[in-house]
């Protein structure tokens, strides 16, 4: 029991040392806001602790200072775009002087130490609505740019617009403007290169895929054309080769034997005399014969081969910016077995064998359709994995 205790209290004050020690550690650091932060977080459940005090009493003037002393280095640099970035410095300091004040007063060596309080409001609301203004002014001229990624941008400014003031009647229109605007739109195409005349459901069921998985926020991809849709981007599924191989048939021969009964003899000693058992008659012993089968091991197999690509075309330009090989296999493969001899001499495995029988070979077009799922898997996987590509590029 005591031994716990001692545990118990060994982790208590290495948990104690490690709170102060990440305060004091921040304090070095020269993040006065964190070392602030954490000195208050202790200061909340005990405020006698004078370690986390003197903490406070120096990171949190600091921290203020830091905050006054950069916004007013954006104002000197006057730009535009500055009040969004104050506004957050601004509401920072606020929150950090809630979570200061909710432990002062707090008293160490006989004196009183509290923080004069500053109203933020004024400086928070003005930042706010001059933000709101810069991005709304803003956001107006990237939509007049006509550029995808700039309509993208000016969607991003127009939910801060919408998050900062409700003074703007048609940030919603707007903001469905540059949606629109910012839009990619990327159609699949199936295109047969091969001297083989595939069917046109073939061809569609490979491009036949669930778009939602693949569009994103800015991408939408189309498995159908649809007549009132520019599309940015042609997704090219364009098969080269469609071989099969003809109907092949290899074997293989092995034999199996079997040591059986075959009646009896009298045994004999090495003298070549009758062996007798305790009552004088003559000692029989079983006489045994080895039997044999031969088996033929017959493989029937055939091989479809799909091969092409997945071209990525710039439709402004005509331009493949990106192409990747494709290539997928389908296997028929059958096996049945032919005895020839004593069918006793076989295993149990190998008789179940033999009662395989030949089977017709799938025609060429039966191995195409059967290679079609594997490749449209492959097909998948690589638009999945080219998704980034795309929402980087378009």
């Amino acid at each position: 029991m005591i031994k716990k205790i001692i545990y118990f209290g060994l982790i208590y004050s290495i948990l104690m040392s490690v709170g102060c020690t990440m305060s004091k550690h921040y304090l070095k650091q020269g993040n006065y806001d964190m070392a602030t932060r954490e000195a208050a977080r202790k200061l909340q459940k005990n405020r006698n602790k004078e370690k986390h005090i003197m903490v406070l009493e120096e990171a949190y003037p600091k921290a203020q200072k830091n905050d006054e002393d950069r916004i007013l280095f954006l104002h000197k640099q006057g730009e535009p775009d500055r009040w969004d970035e104050i506004f957050k410095i601004y509401s920072n300091m606020e929150l950090r002087q809630v979570l200061v004040e909710n432990v002062t007063p707090l008293y160490l060596e006989g004196r009183k130490i509290e923080f004069a309080h500053v109203d933020y409001d004024e400086k928070i609301i003005e930042a706010k609505i001059k933000a709101a203004d810069y991005y709304y002014a803003h956001s107006k001229q990237l939509l007049e740019s006509g550029n995808k990624f700039s309509n993208r941008q000016a969607y991003e400014e127009l939910l801060k617009v919408k998050e900062y003031t409700k003074s703007y009647s048609d940030v919603d229109n707007l903001l469905q403007q540059a949606y629109t605007n910012g839009l990619s739109n990327v159609i699949l195409v199936a295109v047969n290169s091969t001297p083989f005349k595939l069917p046109e459901d073939f061809m569609i069921n490979l491009i036949n895929f669930p778009v939602g998985d693949l569009n994103s926020f800015w991408i939408n991809y189309y498995a159908l054309d649809t007549k009132d849709v520019n599309y940015d981007v042609a997704v090219n599924v364009v098969l080269t080769i469609a071989d099969v191989s003809p109907n092949n048939m290899s074997s293989n021969e092995f034999t199996e034997r079997k040591e059986v009964k075959d009646g009896w003899e009298y045994k004999l000693d090495s003298n070549g005399n009758f062996v007798l058992d305790s009552a004088g008659n003559k000692i029989k012993v079983p006489k045994y014969k080895t039997i044999s089968c031969n088996v033929s091991e017959v493989r029937q197999f055939k091989i479809a081969h799909i091969e092409g690509a997945v071209n990525y075309v710039d439709i402004a330009s005509g331009q493949i910016i990106l192409s990747v090989p494709i290539a997928a296999d389908h296997f028929f493969e059958h096996y049945y077995y032919k005895a020839d001899g004593d069918l006793d001499a076989l295993s149990n495995e190998t008789r179940a064998k033999i009662k395989s029988m030949p089977i017709a070979y799938p025609n060429d077009f039966e191995m195409i359709y059967a290679a079609n799922q594997t490749i449209k898997d492959l097909i998948y996987q690589v638009l999945m994995e080219n998704r980034p590509f795309l929402i980087s590029r378009y």
